[in-house]
């Protein structure tokens, strides 16, 4: 079953914000959802195929070039955080590297 968005016995939008220090974001739902498969399974090579099937669903007209378009604004993002990243897998896919070292580090406070 692919990821839809929402939750089917409320009705709501899944929209679960990311929290680090003061930074907060709310990504779209597929975003988000990508992301958290990502992390769910830090060191996985997940393939654009897989991601396709499970993010948008298996009927979906979505290119694979969309996976690339939301794997770089997740980059943009979070590109400064140092507890992980987001790593191509030339000729496989992505897979998030998880860096246990740098959630030791202090968190900076903006001002």
């Amino acid at each position: 079953m692919f990821f839809q968005g929402f939750d089917r016995r409320s009705g709501c939008e899944l929209r679960p914000p990311v929290e680090r220090g003061a930074e907060r974001y709310i990504l779209p739902p597929k975003e988000f959802y990508l992301l958290f498969l990502l992390l769910s399974y830090p060191g996985r090579i997940f393939t654009r195929s897989y991601l396709m099937d499970e993010i948008w669903g298996p009927e979906s007209d979505t290119v694979h070039t969309t996976i690339n378009v939301h794997v770089n604004r997740l980059r943009a993002r979070f590109g400064g955080w140092p507890e992980f990243e987001i790593v191509a897998v030339r000729g496989l896919g992505y897979k998030a590297v998880i860096h246990p070292e740098a959630a030791a580090l202090p968190t900076p406070q903006p001002g």
